[in-house]
């Protein structure tokens, strides 16, 4: 099982684009800024990836090159200790995104735009 952990800013984009299809990031609260773990784990390998991202008021990312395809648990966690987790594909069609969204000191994972 591979882990990593990063801080991750400089890779994401803050508008989206057809590159980001498999994890879009969003806070809907336009007065906080979050920090959101978001942990990728591979069905097929068991391979585990964590990526921390900071998310300011009203902010969406894409971050490119993170999500491994298929079968993928996306767990996404705040410091708070709130967490949500969803299973599905992971790939380029829209149905097969992960979509995590922060705000009111929530956090939620859903798959699919």
């Amino acid at each position: 099982m591979r882990s990593t952990t990063t801080e991750a800013s400089d890779q994401l984009s803050s508008r989206p684009d057809a590159r980001c299809s498999e994890l879009v990031l969003r806070n809907y609260d336009h007065s906080r800024a979050y920090r959101v773990t978001v942990e990728l784990t591979a069905a097929e390998t068991g391979g585990t990836t964590v990526e921390t991202y900071r998310l300011g008021p009203g902010e969406i990312r894409c971050p490119t090159d993170v999500a491994p395809r298929g079968a993928t648990r996306v767990t996404a966690r705040l410091a708070s200790g709130a967490s949500d987790a969803v299973d599905g594909s992971l790939g380029d069609r829209p149905d097969q995104t992960a979509l995590v969204e922060v705000g009111n000191g929530a956090v939620s994972a859903s798959r699919g735009l």
